[in-house]
Order: C-alpha cells, then structure tokens, then sequence
C-alpha cells in the first residue's frame, strides 16, 4: 500500500532529471511544495486499467513496469527508471489508464495532484514545455513500437500460412504412400506372378496387339482384368516360363 515518505527532495534533486535541467529553480521549488513524495512497495500497483490517470509523477528512487495483459497472458512495454517522468501530462487526451504501471523493488515519486495542473499550465511555462515534450516523445515512442508489433504479426500470419502450403502437398505424399502401401498388399497372387513372366519379343508384340485390339473396340471392356479375359490369357500366356516371385512386406 502507498504511503508518505519522509524522504526530502531538493531543487537539486530534479535538476538532476534531464527533462528538467533547464527549468528555472523557482519552479521547481514550486513543483516540490504542491507535491508529495509516495513510496509504493516491491510488486504494489501505481496504476491499473480503467482508473483515472494521475500525475505527472517524477521517480526518485527505485523502477516502475509498465504492462498490458493480452488474450490471457501479460505484456511488457517498458521499464521506467530513476530519474523519469511518467503520469498524466499537460495537455494530455488520454484521461483513462489502459495497462498496469507496477514498482519494481521499493518505488519512491514525487506525485503531482493532478486536479491542479491548469495552475502548472497558466503560472509556469517552462516546466508546462519540458512536460509536454515528453508526452509527444513517449506518443512517438509508443506508435513505433505498435507498428512493430503489428510487423511482428503479420509476419506469424505469413509464417503459419506459409506452414500451411508446405505442410499440404507433404501430407498428399505421405497420404498417396499409405495408399499405396495398401494397395500393393491387396495385388492378387497371379498378378504377382506376372511380374516374373519371361516371354520373347514375339508374344509380347501379340500380347500388346490384343489389348489395343479390345480398346479399341465401342464396347470396350470397362476394366480389364485377367479374369474376365480367360481366352486372352490362355492364346498368349501357354508356353510362357512363370516362375513364383515373392513380393516382400512393404
């Protein structure tokens, strides 16, 4: 739970941020009398989706991550350090939080009241002008890194689309080579046998005349098949040296 620190912040100690080096020190003596200095503990949440957006808040000591959560599963965005200027700023449209500002190891800020910042805005320029140069840089920031993330994603589309295509005409293969496989088991023995049929050149040219022969013919038989051609097989096949072949397990 947060609660007031005893810590002191100094205009020197907000000199020290970058965004604030060139601030005038009446200003920044300004920014510390209308703030209080907050300490959240190590995983203790500033900020979670749907609450009001508050700040400008400046940390003094320790990390704060920012994170959404995502189809079930958290997010990083980044890791805000000592030394940063997080929080709602000057001129800022966006009112709402969307993700989860969280400490990391002990967390001290300076928080500025948010209700308060039209003061800010009326009575000191230059720190009004360093605040809002860090929105547009973190809007920038942010838009870049969304636009890589949408990259990223459509490149996962593209890959598993790609998957897809490669993995089609793999599985074609391996379908046809199972069918194939059981196929093969199923040849009748004869057929088996023909395979080891020696036959000279004469009877085959015979054989191969009556095949077209009978193909030929417009009642053509549907399937050829030895059995239903007894006569075919007897004119060509008498004689021929036929030898048993064995056909291994495929």
């Amino acid at each position: 739970m947060q609660k007031v620190s005893e810590l002191q912040v100094s205009v020197s100690d907000l000199k020290a941020f970058e965004a604030l080096a060139n601030i005038p020190d009446d200003q920044l003596q300004w920014l510390i009398d209308k703030s209080e200095i907050l300490t959240f503990e190590d995983g203790e949440y500033l900020m979670e989706p749907g609450q009001d957006l508050t700040g400008p808040h400046f940390i003094i000591e320790g990390n704060m991550r920012f994170f959404m959560m995502q189809q079930g599963s958290r997010r990083d965005y980044t890791l805000v350090e000592k030394g940063s200027i997080t929080g709602y700023m000057p001129y800022s449209r966006g009112l709402i939080a969307k993700g989860y500002a969280q400490a990391v190891g002990e967390l001290t800020v300076l928080s500025y009241p948010t209700g308060e910042i039209m003061e800010m805005i009326r009575n000191h320029f230059e720190l009004t002008q360093a605040l809002v140069h860090i929105m547009t840089t973190r809007v920038r920031d942010f838009t870049a890194m969304q636009q890589q993330n949408d990259k990223m994603m459509a490149l996962g589309k593209l890959s598993a689309g790609l998957a897809h295509e490669l993995n089609n005409p793999a599985s074609a293969i391996v379908r046809d080579s199972l069918s194939l496989r059981k196929h093969l088991r199923m040849v009748p023995a004869h057929l088996k046998n023909m395979f080891a049929i020696r036959a000279s050149d004469e009877q085959v040219d015979g054989l191969t005349d009556e095949l077209f022969r009978i193909l030929n013919k417009k009642n053509a038989i549907p399937a050829l098949h030895l059995n239903n051609a007894p006569s075919l097989k007897m004119k060509y096949l008498n004689g021929w040296k036929i030898t048993a072949l064995k056909t291994p397990m495929i």
